[in-house]
């Protein structure tokens, strides 16, 4: 869009003397266009920052688009950022009853699918407690219950899906898939698993820089994503305006090899450092920090995070360094990427960035007299021993 000046802004300027200030345009979606069709179940993927979220704001009318037009057919279901759609005084008996209301359903048409929600969700002991005192997963948990069991036309489901644990991220892949093909309805996934989406989706959209640069089968999008993925870098700089809170900020995340040296090569005998330089500007109490390393393809490879975050002192104002040392021979030769946030468990997220970093393990001795590339995605060293017993 573009900014408006008022007159007041304008005289102000001038006695002042100063001029206008001047602003870059930004789009964070635009000359995006597809359709979808009953039964579809469609994957969005695309680097942080390439517009997915923006997409499924617009589609969810939480955010109406600048220029442009959305028709949509039906209710929609939207299971976006972990927070969205439920009121925190309330409980979780009463969220239900509130998210049907919101999609236009009756109390008895929510009474009929409300003991669905609570087995699928698992949080029948809690269904009276106001859901902020509800863990991160267990909101996800009921969320997600929610929007796929009240019948909407159109599920839209971000990749919030990562909070939970991996049983129950298998139960919403089931459940995305029987709400597409039993119901006939329409299933819109961003993930940035390739697994699950050649899995679940029969069709898949690639987001770049707010464009949509991809709109093919699943498998031919998701081999272009795991290509452009491994040409990521093993550093990256961050600009404050673009952080989400007030009080936080990331100015730098990289990886280093046991030099102190940016590397995206690091030889797999070797330890490596993933490096996180914060800022925080007002006191935080129970900051944590937290990254995942994953292949090109999204199978989760390892997941840390700062083990003091809920015994330290809330953080004061200051410019701080995070470091996690990984060990000798944790991981097999290939590319790895590097996903960070930045939290206050169970409250908000402070800034995250999907993939922020790109690195490669090089198996510069080779293993073994045969040098072959062995399987998997782990390679500790392990003793071994090859004796004659009795």
């Amino acid at each position: 869009g573009h900014t408006a000046t008022t007159l007041a802004e304008s005289l102000l300027s001038a006695l002042k003397g100063g001029t206008k200030t001047s602003y870059t345009e930004f789009w964070a979606n635009r000359g995006i266009s597809f359709d979808l069709h009953d039964g579809d179940i469609v994957g969005v993927v695309g680097r942080n920052g390439a517009g997915k979220s923006t997409l499924l704001k617009l589609l969810s009318r939480i955010t109406e688009p600048t220029e442009g037009e959305i028709d949509l057919y039906g209710r929609v279901g939207s299971l976006l950022e972990v927070g969205t759609g439920f009121h925190p005084e309330l409980t979780g008996r009463e969220n239900v009853y509130l998210n049907g209301a919101i999609l236009g359903m009756t109390r008895p048409e929510i009474a009929k699918q409300f003991d669905n929600i609570v087995e699928f969700a698992e949080v029948e002991a809690f269904l009276d407690t106001p859901v902020k005192r509800y863990s991160s997963g267990m909101y996800v948990r009921l969320a997600f219950a929610v929007a796929a069991h009240l019948n909407p036309e159109i599920l839209i489901v971000d990749e919030v899906l990562a909070v939970g644990d991996a049983q129950f991220q298998r139960k919403c892949l089931g459940k995305m898939q029987d709400v597409a093909q039993e119901g006939g309805r329409t299933v819109l996934f961003v993930s940035h698993n390739m697994a699950a989406v050649r899995a679940l989706c029969n069709r898949a959209l690639f987001l770049k820089n707010g464009q949509l640069t991809m709109d093919d089968s699943t498998d031919a999008v998701t081999a272009l994503y795991v290509a452009e993925a491994e040409t990521g870098a093993a550093e990256l700089f961050f600009s404050p305006e673009r952080s989400p809170s007030p009080d936080f900020f990331l100015r730098h995340v990289r990886v280093l090899d046991q030099t102190g040296a940016v590397a995206p090569a690091i030889d797999g005998r070797e330890p490596f450092t993933v490096e996180i330089a914060y800022t925080v500007s007002a006191p935080i109490a129970n900051l944590r920090m937290k990254f995942g390393v994953q292949t090109p393809e999204g199978v989760l490879a390892a997941y840390t995070h700062d083990p003091e975050w809920s015994t330290r002192p809330r953080h004061t104002p200051g410019e701080y360094v995070s470091q996690c040392v990984f060990p000798p021979h944790t991981f097999n030769e290939g590319t790895f990427l590097v996903g960070i946030m930045a939290d206050v468990p169970n409250e908000r997220v402070l800034q995250q960035t999907d993939y922020a970093l790109s690195f490669r393990i090089e198996d510069v001795a080779g293993h073994g007299a045969s040098a072959e590339k062995l399987a998997g995605i782990m390679r500790p060293k392990l003793e071994w021993d090859a004796a004659i017993r009795g």
